[in-house]
C-alpha cells in the first residue's frame, strides 16, 4: 500500500523536474538567459575594451599636460570660449563615443566592407596619435601655430575615419559627428591663439 502510494506522488514529481530546465545547460536549450549572456559576452568585451583604448589615450595625454595649463588659463580668451571645467568633461564623452564606434564597426562584420572596415580603422588609430600629440603640442611646447596645423590634420583624419565608417556601419559614423564638430570648434579657438602669438 505504502509503495503504491510513494508511486503515485513520484511519478508527477518526475513529470514537473523533466520539464524544468536545470542548469546553464538547461537554461541555453530552452533560449533562457545563460545563452543570452554567453551571446552577448564578446561584444560586451568588445565594447568595453574599444572604450578603454581612446580614454586611456586622453588620460595619459592629460598627466602630461596637466603641469602646464596654468599658463594656458592665464591667456587671453577668444570670444565663445568655454570654462576650462568644460573641457574634461566633453573629451570624456568624445572618447566614449569613439570607442562605442569603432566597437560597432568591427561587431558589423561587414565582409562585402572589410577593407571599409580596416581603413576606417587605421584612419582611427592614426587620428588618436594625433590627437594625442596635439595636447603636448599646444600646452606643453606652446606652439600654437604648430599645434593648429597638427589639429586640421585630425580633423582632416578623422573625417576620413567616419566616411570609411559609414560604409560599414552608419552608426559609427553618425557617432562621430559631435567629435569632428568640436574639432571644428577647438580649430576656432586655436586659431585665435595662433593669432595672438604671432
Amino acid at each position: 500500500m505504502k509503495e503504491n502510494i510513494r508511486e503515485k506522488t513520484k511519478k508527477p514529481l518526475d513529470g514537473l523536474i523533466g520539464k524544468v530546465p536545470l542548469g546553464k545547460e538547461g537554461a541555453e536549450k530552452k533560449g533562457g538567459i545563460f545563452a543570452r549572456v554567453s551571446g552577448l559576452r564578446p561584444y560586451i568585451l568588445t565594447y568595453l575594451v574599444a572604450i578603454a583604448i581612446p580614454l586611456l589615450v586622453g588620460i595619459l595625454s592629460a598627466l602630461l599636460t596637466k603641469d602646464f595649463m596654468i599658463s594656458y588659463e592665464e591667456l587671453p580668451k577668444p570670444p565663445l570660449a568655454p570654462p576650462a571645467a568644460l573641457f574634461p568633461i566633453v573629451w570624456t564623452v568624445l572618447y566614449i563615443l569613439m570607442g562605442i564606434s569603432s566597437a560597432t564597426a568591427v561587431i558589423s562584420r561587414d565582409t562585402d566592407n572589410m577593407r571599409s572596415l580596416r581603413t576606417s580603422l587605421e584612419y582611427y588609430a592614426m587620428s588618436l596619435a594625433l590627437n594625442f600629440g596635439w595636447s603636448i603640442i599646444f600646452f606643453r611646447a606652446e606652439a600654437y601655430f604648430g599645434a593648429l596645423i597638427w589639429l586640421l590634420l585630425l580633423l582632416f583624419t578623422v573625417i576620413k575615419t567616419v566616411k570609411n565608417y559609414k560604409k560599414v556601419s552608419k552608426l559609427s559614423a553618425y557617432l562621430q559627428i559631435p567629435y569632428i564638430i568640436w574639432l571644428a570648434f577647438a580649430a576656432y579657438l586655436n586659431s585665435f591663439y595662433a593669432l595672438f602669438a604671432a
